[in-house]
């Protein structure tokens, strides 16, 4: 992390006194549509960077899950793509939580799961780690190539597949990645 994100994102963390928590760091470019392409320093310097965080809280058994009523694309032009558009996840997210869900599984127009409405899903069954492949439209996120990096250095085999609710149903273990903050962090 550079020493320009390092230093304010320090002194959010000591002004909020976190513990433990997530920070999001979102970095809007100077000018030009292809500035999130160029390798050179100067051209991605910022007019705007904001930060935001708050502790993470967890209960001790864990998040409960609802279906989404709302679909993914697999044909929209956006599927996969990570943005600040988060609309239709912040919906599900909240539509979980009027039925007193911590999170939201997310499914495409196939009934494949795709992943959670704030974060990628990964479940273990019989010692092997599942993940939805991205053609279901789940977004190539830096904490899930992280993951299945990870295990994959542990020699746990990763299966990126295509898998229905019955799949997730049968898993030993599920559990939520996500380099962002979701609304439902505190």
């Amino acid at each position: 992390m550079s020493a320009t994100l390092a230093r304010p994102l320090r002194k959010l963390v000591s002004v909020n006194q976190v513990k433990s928590g997530r920070a999001r760091v979102i970095l809007l470019a100077r000018s030009g549509r292809d500035v999130w392409r160029t390798k050179k320093e100067e051209a991605r310097k910022t007019d705007l960077l904001i930060l935001t965080g708050e502790p993470q809280r967890v209960s001790a058994a864990g998040m409960s899950l609802a279906v989404s009523p709302y679909r993914v694309n697999t044909m929209s032009p956006l599927v996969g793509i990570r943005s600040l558009n988060y609309l239709e996840q912040v919906l599900s997210w909240e539509e979980a939580q009027t039925r007193d869900f911590d999170e939201a599984v997310m499914l495409n127009e196939r009934g494949e799961i795709v992943s959670a409405a704030m974060a990628n899903i990964f479940w273990l069954k019989d010692g092997t780690l599942h993940t939805p492949a991205l053609s279901t439209g789940a977004i190539a996120g830096i904490t899930r190539a992280a993951v299945i990096e990870l295990a994959e250095k542990q020699f746990l085999p990763v299966i990126e597949g295509v898998y229905e609710l019955a799949d997730l149903a049968e898993a030993d273990e599920i559990f939520l990645t996500s380099a962002s903050l979701w609304p439902g962090s505190r």
